[in-house]
């Protein structure tokens, strides 16, 4: 939801970059490269929009999805749900959840616990 929010709000829109100024970068070895990185982006949505014969518009949102490994079988199951409208159980943490070299053992637990899941 956090990631949604700031989706929606504008973070991802690539014509205002100044959104993404994080001072806790500012002492980062990084924040020049950071900073290069961000110039280097707003010239070239100045140059496309300036070649452009009409303002482009996919700029300004971004669609965010997540995954992580089911390691922890208390938190997964915590969030499992049936989702109104569809079929079956969904673990609502993450878009896609995935089994690991620590999760794989195909008589354990966390092998049955994907059985029971749609995603």
């Amino acid at each position: 939801n956090f990631l949604r929010a700031l989706a929606d709000e504008g973070f991802a829109d690539l014509r205002h970059p100044e959104q993404w100024e994080m001072d806790f970068m500012l002492n980062n070895e990084y924040y020049k490269e950071y900073e290069a990185m961000v110039d280097s982006i707003t010239k070239a949505v100045r140059f496309m929009e300036s070649i452009s014969p009409s303002r482009v518009t996919n700029l300004q949102k971004a669609d965010f999805y997540t995954s992580h490994e089911a390691l922890n079988l208390f938190y997964d199951a915590a969030q499992t749900r049936q989702v109104p409208r569809k079929a079956g159980f969904f673990n609502l943490s993450a878009h896609m959840v995935w089994l690991g070299n620590r999760t794989r053992d195909l008589d354990g637990a966390h092998v049955e616990y994907f059985r029971g899941i749609q995603n």
